[in-house]
């Protein structure tokens, strides 16, 4: 038993220093190219940011490990692979943070400055410059030459991700992602030579596209971690999200030219989600869209992707229609100064022929709104449903001008439900006390909060008990109790939010 001691001990220290060597090579080979390129070039980005705007040394730099010669191919890959994967952190931080200043700050941008501003790629470019523009300059190099080049290097990476963003995760894990990071990092390398005055060198490109691949393999999941991140805090505060990932994360997006259009022109919008049973609504001054989903609840799969992008499109139609409405809301307001001059003159019999004159414009323009809202989420249903464009008799495709594709709409005699004239009404006498300033800056309906189906003379019926509630941005809640009977055929649901 006695003999068998020393044996025991001496495999002990054979594994003892087994493990130590392994612990060895891996900080050695892992840790300290993860560290170097991570951490501490992360923080003298900082550092270099926060002394170079004090103009005093606030901050000091942290000093990278000094690493041993690798020992072979093994070793030198792994260092590259585990550099590049940590490399990717000041990047990341600093192209998400570009690329929500962008989305804060564009908030009123429409079309094509709204997509730059809402794009992926923007804000890797941007982050890139800054980052490179405040790292470490070292030998062969220029803060130019840096500053160029990684923005090109980025700009590839996001148009490349984004040109794979609908292959399968694997494809863009095992191909995609790795092949436009080489590509990236080794036009980096080039144009990073020929900004700084020297010609480009092509001795370490093996490493450097390997470099790459490892970086761009981490950064999109990074950033799609971010995004909803971002997102969740965002529901959380009740400030909604972008509508550009609301559709996505909804699979809204692909699906109807019309929609998609709107996504197109509208990437900057929020859309908040609700389940009140209050209705939907659009602000318009900010283009903030609030859905309600009570009725979407308990439904799933298309049937519920159909009536989402039906109420969204719907909310979104409402932002071009009120641009196309506003030459009729002049003409409104151009007669209630008839009128009043009429008045003035004493002429009161055709003061109040021209005040009804501008009164019946007013709410003629105010259903056509709803109506081409209507009609645009008609369309996007049937394009949902795979029917094409049918619900405009086929003239519109989401980006045609919103008067032309509603002159229809607000040429009509047709009267809504009685909820929709009444807030009509309330609205005319803002516009007429305001001497036609004043402007719908709120699309909005509450839902009835019951109703009760009952048989007799003429079908079935709906009677409700409206508690609605009229919410504007500059005056106080009105509430307007009423009682209505409308057959339940014409009861909607996209007839029963703005």
């Amino acid at each position: 038993m006695v003999t068998d001691i020393p044996q025991s001990i001496e495999q002990r220290q054979g594994k003892t220093a087994q493990h130590e060597g392994w612990t060895d090579w891996v900080a050695e080979n892992v840790g300290k190219p993860m560290y170097n390129s991570g951490v501490v070039n992360t923080a003298n980005v900082v550092a270099n940011f926060v002394n170079g705007v004090t103009r005093h040394d606030l901050i000091g730099k942290l000093k990278p490990y000094e690493l041993s010669a690798p020992d072979g191919m093994g070793e030198s890959v792994t260092r590259t692979v585990a550099g590049g994967v940590a490399g990717v952190l000041p990047y990341a931080i600093a192209g998400k943070a570009a690329n929500f200043g962008l989305r804060s700050l564009g908030g009123n941008l429409t079309g094509t400055m709204a997509r730059i501003a809402a794009s992926e790629t923007t804000g890797y470019v941007l982050g890139a410059g800054i980052v490179d523009g405040l790292r470490d300059v070292n030998p062969g190099e220029t803060r130019l030459g840096n500053i160029g080049s990684g923005m090109v290097a980025f700009g590839i990476l996001g148009a490349g991700n984004h040109m794979t963003r609908d292959w399968s995760v694997a494809q863009r894990m095992l191909v995609g992602y790795p092949v436009v990071g080489a590509v990236g990092a080794e036009a980096q390398n080039i144009s990073s030579s020929l900004l700084s005055g020297h010609a480009p060198s092509f001795d370490n490109v093996g490493s450097t596209m390997l470099g790459g691949a490892a970086m761009n393999s981490v950064l999109p999941w990074i950033h799609i971690g971010a995004n909803r991140a971002h997102d969740a805090l965002s529901v959380r505060a009740g400030r909604g999200v972008a509508v550009d990932h609301f559709a996505e994360s909804n699979g809204l997006a692909g699906k109807s030219p019309a929609l998609d259009a709107k996504l197109r022109e509208y990437p900057l919008s929020k859309v908040k989600v609700e389940t009140t049973g209050d209705g939907s609504r659009t602000e318009l001054p900010n283009r903030a869209v609030t859905l309600d989903l009570a009725g979407e609840r308990n439904v799933s799969g298309a049937e519920r992707q159909t009536a989402i992008a039906q109420k969204l499109g719907h909310e979104l139609e409402h932002i071009d229609l009120a641009k196309g409405a506003e030459p009729r809301f002049v003409e409104a307001q151009q007669l209630h100064e008839q009128s009043r001059q009429l008045q003035a003159q004493g002429q009161t019999e055709s003061a109040g022929a021209r005040l009804e004159e501008a009164h019946q414009h007013f709410l003629a323009t105010r259903r056509g709104q709803e109506l081409g809202a209507r009609q645009f989420g008609q369309q996007i249903e049937a394009e949902f449903k795979g029917n094409g464009d049918t619900a405009n008799g086929g003239k519109r495709n989401g980006a045609a001008e919103p008067l032309n594709a509603s002159e229809k709409a607000f040429n009509t005699t047709e009267k809504l439900e009685p909820a929709y004239e009444a807030r009509f009404e309330n609205e005319w006498q803002r516009f007429a006390a305001s001497n036609g300033a004043y402007r719908p800056n709120l699309e909005f309906f509450v839902p009835p909060a019951g109703y009760r189906l009952v048989t007799g003379a003429g079908g079935p019926k709906a009677y409700y008990t409206l508690g609605a509630v009229w919410r504007s941005s500059i005056s106080a809640s009105r509430s307007i109790a009423t009682m209505v009977s409308v057959p339940a055929a014409t009861l909607r649901p996209d007839w029963l939010t703005a």
